[in-house]
């Protein structure tokens, strides 16, 4: 996300991009454009965002602090309709104008207990509506209009963190006609003041000093050469334009000295005036202080990135801004752009449909497009469940023969019910196939193998033949079944080879009994030969070859 920043100077328009994703920021640009003599910043506004090179997604600019009042207030509440509710109640009484004319904002920077720490800024509703006109009539619609006090805070905030503001710091932001001065103590603003002095002042005197032309001395103030600008300084200080500031900077400090009953720790400046040789250590001088720059860029740069001092003099304010639309800044800050100032409309003005007949155009082709495709899908959906449905029915018929319209019905709408009723059905026929199917353990078929396998020189006479389950056992077709065999030999020879192809072929058990002599009637012998076991699966499938 693209996030921009916008310090609307009296000199110059400056600008800061932050490139923001995932929590993180990294400084893409920044950005100056002079106002030239004879034109208004609404051209050098124009020119700025003509020369970005991708459309930011939010944007932030400021109200001058002269325009502005500010509160610090303490509400016994912690409850956000109640806060609202008082901040109001509170400026009704404070305001230097009537409250129907104001336009205000707040924020609860903390909350101790019960009570609620509220900072409040308020303006004539006026300016608000004066400056985002003038930015739209060049394109521009700001998603925060916030405070100089709220931009610098979050500045601070960021570059100095919390452990250097256990005592209240000072913030001096020399512009070229107005200076803002902005105390800060536990990342809350104590007040913020702008001055009717700039860096225009400091030119002036030297102007007058040396009685050269203005645009001289504005190129002495970047590079003086072996120009006395020191002594002019010192001179100021008692007797000029320096002596207006310095009175105005002890102000403050008593001012905060009263409000928070600590002295200030802390000087910094930012500025391009403060680039001038010899201006800040004539603030030290006179305030009996060290006063410090602040590195506005290359104290929030997360790369850690140096920048010059006078770029980092320059983009405070409008770094300030660019922070306030990401992270912490961004929970709760100080914003006018609500209510009938908000980016949806503002002030009962009526909002052009002209501006919105394209884009209306299209979203109803393609809404009109979305309709069409969704019923054609929808038809065709339809005829694809139809066809299914006809194809079930008749599957279910097929399956359990005549069957109700109801039945069916019942089945389409319970699918357990209709499971388990084919699962029924199909039980019902496989024990149906099991009796009219084929014994897969035929006697007749251990007979015909057995029949093959004897061999053609081998008589015998087989007086007993029982293959299958035992009398006393159930029928089962899973098991080939106990066989009990008798044969009538007339040789003893012929029993051993007849052992032989039953042990290993057909019949699995103990050992044949012995050969029993038998006297036939007509006074020959014979020898009887039983065999017990369990019949094997090949012996209901092999083969022997044909002797």
């Amino acid at each position: 996300m693209r996030l921009l920043g916008i310090d609307l100077g009296s000199s110059s328009v400056k600008a800061v991009e932050l490139d923001s994703a995932f929590g993180r920021f990294e400084i893409h640009e920044y950005h100056e454009h002079p106002i030239e003599p004879g034109t208004d910043r609404s051209q050098a506004l124009s020119a700025l965002m003509a020369s970005l090179s991708k459309t930011p997604d939010r944007i932030a600019v400021t109200l001058r602090t002269g325009q502005l009042t500010f509160r610090n207030l303490q509400l016994p509440t912690r409850d956000k309709k109640a806060i609202h509710a008082g901040v109001g109640f509170e400026l009704d009484d404070e305001l230097p104008f009537s409250i129907d004319d104001a336009a205000y904002d707040y924020s609860a920077l903390s909350q101790t207990g019960q009570i609620s720490h509220v900072h409040v800024a308020a303006t004539l509703a006026k300016n608000v509506d004066s400056l985002v006109t003038e930015l739209q009539n060049v394109g521009v619609d700001p998603d925060l209009v916030t405070t100089e006090a709220w931009a610098l805070r979050t500045l601070l905030n960021r570059s100095l963190g919390t452990t250097a503001q256990e005592k209240p710091v000072m913030l001096i932001c020399i512009g070229h006609r107005y200076t803002i001065l902005h105390v800060q103590w536990h990342g809350f603003p104590v007040f913020t003041r702008e001055l009717n002095w700039g860096g225009l002042d400091l030119t002036t005197e030297i102007c007058r000093k040396l009685e050269i032309p203005i645009q001289q001395a504005e190129k002495l103030k970047i590079n003086p050469g072996e120009t006395p600008l020191s002594v002019i300084l010192e001179a100021s200080l008692q007797q000029g334009a320096m002596k207006d500031l310095i009175s105005e900077l002890k102000q403050a400090e008593l001012v905060c000295r009263s409000i928070t009953h600590e002295p200030i720790s802390d000087i910094y400046c930012t500025g391009p005036s403060t680039q001038l040789q010899g201006l800040v250590s004539a603030i030290e001088g006179a305030l009996s202080h060290p006063v410090r720059p602040i590195k506005a860029l290359s104290s929030i740069s997360p790369a850690a990135m140096t920048y010059s001092e006078q770029t980092d003099s320059q983009f405070a304010l409008a770094s300030g801004l660019a922070l306030c639309l990401l992270g912490s800044g961004r929970t709760a800050p100080i914003n006018f752009r609500k209510g009938q100032f908000s980016k949806s409309g503002r002030g009962g003005r009526e909002t052009s449909l002209a501006a919105f007949k394209k884009p209306l155009v299209a979203l109803g082709t393609i809404a009109a497009t979305l309709f069409i495709s969704l019923n054609i899908e929808s038809n065709i959906y339809r005829s694809k469940i139809e066809e299914r449905d006809r194809q079930l029915k008749n599957g279910i018929r097929s399956l359990f023969g005549s069957v109700s319209d109801s039945a069916i019905r019942t089945y389409l709408t319970n699918t357990s019910t209709l499971k388990s009723s084919i699962q029924k059905e199909v039980d019902k026929q496989r024990e149906t196939a099991h009796l009219y199917a084929p014994n897969p353990h035929s006697p007749l078929q251990f007979l015909n193998n057995l029949s093959a396998g004897v061999p053609r020189d081998v008589v015998v006479d087989m007086t007993q033949f029982q293959v299958g389950s035992a009398p006393t056992t159930s029928y089962s077709n899973k098991e080939p079944g106990s066989v009990t065999l008798t044969f009538l030999l007339k040789e003893q020879q012929a029993a051993q080879r007849l052992s032989g192809l039953l042990q290993s072929k057909l019949l699995s058990g103990p050992p044949p009994s012995e050969p029993q002599e038998v006297i036939q009637k007509d006074g020959g012998k014979r020898f009887r030969v039983t065999y017990s076991g369990t019949a094997t699966e090949d012996a209901f499938k092999w083969q022997t070859e044909t002797h």
